[in-house]
């Protein structure tokens, strides 16, 4: 075998391999009906789906919602404004839990020694 015909197995193999993938799919859509704070209806591409979330959104019929579609799976289907509220209240959460020792800023308790994971800022 040639290097030329080895790098064209490659390629034809990856092109292959590539066009059996589906993307994630966005979309946007409406909601139609509040089923309760992490339950809605939701019209998006022609279709109406149920929809749970993770988070309490503050929602309303006929807010803009951003409809996920990992891998063109529907059961894997989520709300982007799921994610995006969830960072929110992991962010206001940490905010509480920031505090000092000396001149090291930390975010959690009071560590008792530095270590790799922790997030240190200098004053």
């Amino acid at each position: 075998m040639t290097v030329d015909s080895i790098l064209k197995a490659i390629k034809t193999g990856i092109q292959e391999s590539l066009s059996q993938v589906k993307p994630d799919k966005t979309y946007i859509g409406t909601i139609t009906k509040v089923l309760d704070d992490k339950e809605f209806v939701v019209n998006y591409d022609g279709n109406d789906r149920t929809i749970k979330t993770k988070c309490a959104l503050p929602l309303a019929i006929g807010d803009v919602a951003h409809v996920t579609v990992p891998r063109d799976n529907v059961r894997n289907i989520y709300l982007l404004e799921d994610v995006a509220y969830g960072i929110i209240l992991k962010s206001e959460a940490m905010q509480d839990n920031i505090g000092s020792v000396g001149t090291k800023t930390f975010i959690g308790s009071e560590p008792t020694q530095k270590t790799e994971n922790m997030i240190w800022i200098e004053d």
